[in-house]
């Protein structure tokens, strides 16, 4: 079973339809590494896209795996719980990625790095159960620690970086809510990650379209760990209504595509709210009438009693936002 679940992940289907094989010269047996330098070695010894990626990270946890009997298996979960910490730190690195990313290939190729990471971690955290709590307890604790140091050298007056976290660190939170249980009361990991979240939503400075991006997403992640449970999150919707206040007092200078955004002198900074492009507040009427006629048009071409598509009458990635919104020269 272990090396049909590899099998699985050694051949993937291009555009074009053609596999992708793995990268020959890459060994079935590799060492499990200590440290994320020793990870990034292995990755430029044998990985040459997101197949070798995806099939060497499997190789390495399927051939150390947790549930050997004896002492073997006992010594892998010391070196899987190290080489968890590794696939953490790892994920967010990859999810700062995205925001660079200059093609849809690119985008692709780190989509299926994070796709393979987090089926990993999650299987990982099931099979040593409470021994991961600590991994997942020192991260939370080191972006506090990241956030705090943020604020205090913003109002120590430097101004060249954003306060807020950078998109690999929201999406590991993300990843931590899909691992453990959003609805409970109160959860050792996922209620500190929730109050670090609404931190982020109340201190982090909003003065740049990419601080505007990361506050959505965050918003956006909170909403997902409260979905279970219908939790109201009170600074989702004070955050809210900062941005859309912020657009309502400063609708005048909108028509020039000026948006300002000012809490004091040295807190204030303009940029262009056109760039928002995927942020459409009001529907134009033309796209109104486009999208009428496409799932009209969809309509018609759908089977008799077939159910209607969940994505039917909007456009291609609208509402939603792109990858590039996230790095800082947005």
């Amino acid at each position: 079973p272990m090396r049909s679940s590899t099998a699985k992940s050694e051949k993937e289907v291009a555009n074009d339809g053609k596999a992708i094989e793995v990268n020959p010269d890459m060994p079935h047996t590799l060492p499990c590494p200590p440290d994320l330098d020793s990870f990034r070695e292995l990755c430029e010894k044998y990985v040459k896209n997101g197949t070798d990626y995806v099939a060497m990270v499997t190789r390495i946890v399927g051939y150390h795996s947790v549930k050997l009997p004896g002492k073997e298996g006992v010594d892998n979960k010391s070196r899987m719980h190290n080489f968890l910490g590794v696939l953490m730190a790892e994920f967010s690195a990859i999810g700062d990625g995205l925001a660079y990313t200059a093609s849809l290939d690119e985008q692709a190729d780190l989509m299926m790095r994070l796709d393979s990471l987090m089926a990993l971690v999650f299987q990982l955290c099931r099979d040593m159960e409470g021994s991961v709590t600590s991994l997942w307890a020192k991260a939370i604790k080191q972006l506090l620690g990241a956030l705090q140091k943020r604020l205090r050298d913003y109002a120590h007056g430097v101004r060249h970086a954003s306060t807020w976290p950078r998109l690999g660190k929201v999406l590991f939170l993300q990843l931590l809510g899909r691992t453990y249980s959003v609805t409970d009361l109160q959860h050792a990991l996922v209620t500190p990650a929730m109050l670090l979240m609404c931190q982020y939503l109340t201190q982090c400075q909003v003065v740049s379209l990419q601080d505007v991006s990361t506050g959505l997403l965050v918003c956006s992640v909170l909403m997902d760990y409260t979905d279970g449970s219908k939790r109201y999150i009170p600074e989702v919707t004070s955050f809210l209504c900062r941005l859309l206040g912020v657009l309502a007092q400063n609708h005048s200078a909108s028509a020039s595509g000026s948006f300002h955004i000012a809490k004091s002198a040295n807190s204030s900074s303009n940029f262009n709210v056109n760039k928002l492009c995927w942020l459409s507040l009001v529907p134009r009427e033309e796209d109104e009438h486009a999208r009428a006629a496409k799932k009209s048009k969809a309509t018609e071409r759908a089977p008799p009693g077939a159910a209607p598509a969940a994505n039917q009458g909007q456009e291609g990635g609208e509402g939603k936002i792109p990858w590039r919104y996230f790095s800082a020269a947005g």
